[in-house]
């Protein structure tokens, strides 16, 4: 009987019962010493045709820190296309922009968005890091000698579509 219920609870805890999830408790192994949740590890910098291939021609599926206002979630879904083009949608707001790489050539490391219609607005700009197939999306300014400054304060985090998800609580 006791095996029972500790197989129960050892699947619980890995489908992420026990852990990290939206609007859940974060489990003691995602905190830091502190008892703040920590970031991502084993962060790849991702530029040039690295960061270009990880997004064009590609649908993400992503998560932002923080629920947006807007919609009231923060789950969205973006198609980028090879032209530069892409079609966004966040809950049942939905929008066409445009995307692009910014930096040096061959060492572009920051990709911008600008979006027409309801969703226009200023250009948004990220830095883009890879963990596992986890791509981790930061403001330039959180960036120094080509790591975040804090892992943990990421604006988006986005798996491919079709990609297992090594995400904490993203699925695909």
């Amino acid at each position: 009987m006791k095996f029972r219920y500790t197989a129960i609870l050892l699947i619980a805890l890995g489908y992420g019962l026990g852990g990290s999830v939206l609007g859940g408790a974060v489990s003691a192994a995602a905190q830091d010493s502190f008892g703040h949740e920590a970031g991502p590890e084993n962060l790849t910098l991702l530029e040039g045709d690295s960061l270009h291939s990880a997004f064009s021609g590609r649908t993400m599926d992503g998560v932002y820190k923080a629920v947006r206002a807007r919609t009231g979630t923060a789950h969205f879904t973006e198609t980028f296309t090879s032209d530069g083009r892409t079609l966004y949608r966040e809950g049942p707001l939905t929008g066409k922009g445009r995307w692009q790489l910014s930096g040096p050539p061959g060492l572009e490391d920051i990709i911008c968005f600008v979006y027409s219609g309801s969703m226009a607005g200023p250009e948004s700009c990220f830095t883009v890091f890879r963990s596992g197939t986890c791509l981790y999306s930061y403001h330039p300014s959180l960036i120094t000698n080509a790591h975040p400054i804090d892992t943990n304060r990421w604006s988006a985090k986005t798996v491919i579509r079709g990609e297992l998800s090594s995400c904490d609580d993203l699925i695909s």
